[in-house]
């Protein structure tokens, strides 16, 4: 797969990204998820240790609408900023170690 959603018709959609973290770090200045279309990039920055203190696990989620004509692509980034140490976004298959049930995902669907 190549994880890039391809519009089929031209319209309104709705997309949803949820990253699950493990080992969230201390020191990150802050995190950024991008929802990044052909003709527009949607930012969201969270700074987890600031908004809810440190922990072992924590999520980000983020929602938007775009309007997407056929053909038009969308993917999502995740970036950590400001950390020497990394911040794990855990498996979400069967056999992963995941002992908090995080689950990483992004979906999305034709509204109009």
């Amino acid at each position: 797969t190549t994880y890039t959603f391809t519009a089929p018709i031209t319209g309104i959609y709705s997309f949803t990204i949820n990253i699950g973290l493990q080992d969230v770090t201390r020191d990150a200045n802050y995190y950024r998820v991008e929802l990044r279309t052909t003709s527009q990039i949607y930012r969201k920055f969270e700074n987890l240790y600031k908004n809810v203190g440190y922990s072992d696990y924590e999520t980000i989620d983020f929602n938007v609408l775009t309007e997407m004509t056929a053909g038009n692509t969308a993917f999502v980034t995740f970036y950590q900023l400001g950390s020497y140490s990394n911040t794990n976004i855990p498996a979400n298959d069967a056999t992963s170690t995941n002992l908090y049930g995080l689950r990483t995902f992004w979906t999305g669907h034709l509204l109009c």
